[in-house]
């Protein structure tokens, strides 16, 4: 069998990890499977960058900056949202003719346009569709916050600025409703996005399989505490609090939220600011106004790194406000880290309430601060990987993905 997995990024971004990831799940259980992305950092076996042609690469590129602009116009500030316009013929490319099982992931920013979508569907190969957030079943946004107009038909973005004449989620939620068909597999690694899937009006009539992103359990598993603090040269007794997001001023992955709860535990506990110290992964943002000491690390790359990271910390915090089942959950876990976030998504597929982590009831801030304290003074660490071993396992998800596409090829 021959799969192709169609993603962005080979490397940058939680969609593109996975995506490799799986990648590498599948050859290794004997699938021949290739990776075809717009761009990848490094070199890596069975990965192909859509084209290597100087010029195409800059008209491309040129298309990518077109819909960025496009979206300045009419995107809010922090909001997600995709056009699709523009993209490569990549219906045209030998991986995909050759592909006996076309794997779509996260494929935005100027890469899979919708008619590009439909020249796929029209080559009459099987298509599995694996989601990283909500956009293939909405109007164009990535997560509908609390928006359910995509359960019968998208329209006046609330996401958009000057929307009122173009109305642009009515147009792309109609676009898609003529090119889908019921011949496309919808795999969700969440329960939560499944049961979204089911609710669109763009997918309710579609198969979908509930299959969580696999994890490598020999490069995430426990390090060291104080040697993985070495590594970032952090010289301290003090309990370690980790906080990560690509760019901490993210609404979505709730840095503020994390702000709030560290000034609020500051205030109730004079001796905090000697007790505990915040390790942040990711873009900066603006100074925070707590005055823990906080160290940044940016954006880290490598398994080696991200897993020093999670070893560091007594706890993960992440309050995000929508997501799907985040790879830096499942890694803080498997790493032997405890993990505390709110009670949404995918989350309460991988923690477990006061037993691997903390659920907080929905932006309950003082909820929030409880989960922080518990997990900072209860030992949960021998808990955390226990639960995710047989979820995540490579070859288990690899036999999932294979059932799906031997259907499919029927």
């Amino acid at each position: 069998m021959k799969v192709v997995i169609v993603n962005t990024a080979a490397d940058k971004g939680g969609a593109a990890v996975a995506a490799n990831r799986l990648m590498q799940s599948l050859c290794a259980a004997g699938v021949k499977c290739n990776m075809l992305v717009r761009e990848s950092n490094h070199v890596q076996a069975n990965v192909q960058v859509f084209s290597k042609n100087p010029f195409s690469i800059k008209w491309n590129q040129a298309l990518f900056f077109l819909e960025l602009l496009l979206l300045r116009f009419f995107k809010r500030n922090g909001k997600e949202f995709s056009l699709a316009a523009f993209g490569p013929h990549l219906a045209d490319h030998p991986l995909i003719k050759n592909a006996d099982v076309i794997n779509l992931h996260w494929a935005q920013n100027a890469y899979l346009s919708l008619s590009e979508l439909q020249a796929i569907q029209n080559l009459g190969k099987p298509i599995a569709w694996t989601l990283h957030d909500m956009w293939a079943i909405t109007g164009g946004c990535h997560y509908n916050e609390d928006c359910r107009k995509f359960e019968s038909e998208c329209s006046h973005c609330h996401l958009l600025k000057n929307d009122s004449l173009t109305n642009i989620s009515l147009h792309q939620f109609k676009a898609k409703q003529k090119i889908y068909s019921d011949r496309i597999h919808f795999i969700c690694p969440s329960n939560w996005l499944a049961a979204e899937t089911s609710k669109s009006a763009l997918t309710k009539n579609n198969p979908v399989t509930v299959i969580p992103n696999t994890l490598d359990l020999t490069e995430f598993k426990p390090i060291d505490r104080e040697q993985a603090k070495k590594y970032f040269g952090i010289q301290t007794d003090k309990k370690i609090i980790l906080f990560v997001s690509m760019s901490l001023s993210d609404q979505r992955k709730g840095f503020e939220w994390f702000e709030n709860a560290i000034l609020g535990l500051e205030k109730s506990d004079a001796d905090w600011k000697n007790k505990y110290e915040i390790l942040a992964i990711g873009r900066k943002a603006a100074q925070p106004r707590f005055e823990t000491t906080i160290h940044y690390t940016g954006r880290l790359n490598g398994s080696k790194a991200m897993a020093n990271a999670y070893a560091a910390a007594d706890v993960f915090v992440t309050p995000s406000q929508q997501d799907n089942l985040p790879n830096t959950v499942v890694e803080s876990l498997a790493c032997g880290t405890p993990v505390v976030a709110f009670q949404i998504g995918g989350m309460p597929d991988l923690i477990q309430h006061l037993h691997n982590g903390y659920l907080a009831k929905f932006q309950d801030l003082t909820d929030l601060q409880n989960g922080i304290v518990y997990c900072l003074t209860n030992n949960l660490s021998h808990n955390t990987r226990e639960g995710i071993l047989t979820l995540v396992d490579s070859k288990k998800v690899a036999a999932k993905y294979i059932a799906v596409f031997e259907n499919l090829c029927k």
